[in-house]
Order: structure tokens, then C-alpha cells, then sequence
């Protein structure tokens, strides 16, 4: 019993760090306000507006700690794919703006129940 509860934490961890989760607390939340979101895309999170911006797919969501935080998703031009879990739990989203260059969107992605434009 003990080995397996070993492993899942071992395996909990690993996962963690492979999503890019940095915990470190503010008075605003828990994590980083900017990061990477996949090999040429980047995040920035500034008074609600998180903006999501370079090149490729957002395959990497390191904005999870503030995800109640976020009330409008800016994707700007070059980002071309979505992962599935990117807006899942931002209880507070309300308007989501994608770009023409955007191909693949997640076949599970949720959007909040205040979310009102797309």
C-alpha cells in the first residue's frame, strides 16, 4: 500500500512540473502572472485579460492558479491549436477572442457559464 501511494505521489509531482505549474503565492492568486504556453506561445495575465500570444499550439496551461482570475481570453494572431483543458474551471470568463489563424480547438474544451461572447 505504501509503494502505491509513493508512486502516485511520484507521478503527481511529474506531472506538475511537465504542465509548467509554478506555484508561488500572492495576494492575487497562486502562480505566475506570464509564462510560456507551448514551444512558441507565451501568456501574460494583467487585470483579467490573459493574452496569449507567438506562434504553434497553447499545449501547456501554467495560468491554472489564477484561473478564477481571468475574465477575457485574447488569443492574437499565429496561434493555430488549442488544448482541451486550456478555460477549463475560469468560473469568471465572459469573452473569448480567437484568431483566423486558429485550425484545432480540443474536442473537450469547456467555457465558464458567464462566458457570453466568442
Amino acid at each position: 500500500m505504501k509503494r502505491i501511494l509513493t508512486s502516485c505521489l511520484m507521478i503527481t509531482l511529474f506531472l506538475l512540473m511537465l504542465c509548467g505549474v509554478a506555484l508561488s503565492e500572492s495576494s492575487e492568486g497562486i502562480g505566475p502572472t506570464s509564462g510560456t504556453c507551448g514551444e512558441s506561445a507565451n501568456w501574460a495575465l494583467d487585470n483579467g485579460t490573459l493574452t496569449i500570444s507567438g506562434a504553434g499550439s497553447i499545449d501547456t496551461v501554467s495560468w491554472i492558479g489564477r484561473k478564477n482570475q481571468i475574465t477575457e481570453v485574447i488569443i492574437q494572431e499565429g496561434i493555430t491549436s488549442i488544448d482541451c483543458s486550456a478555460f477549463n474551471e475560469c468560473g469568471n470568463l465572459e469573452t473569448v477572442s480567437l484568431p483566423t489563424t486558429l485550425k484545432t480547438i480540443g474536442s473537450y474544451i469547456t467555457l465558464a457559464n458567464k462566458t457570453r461572447q466568442i
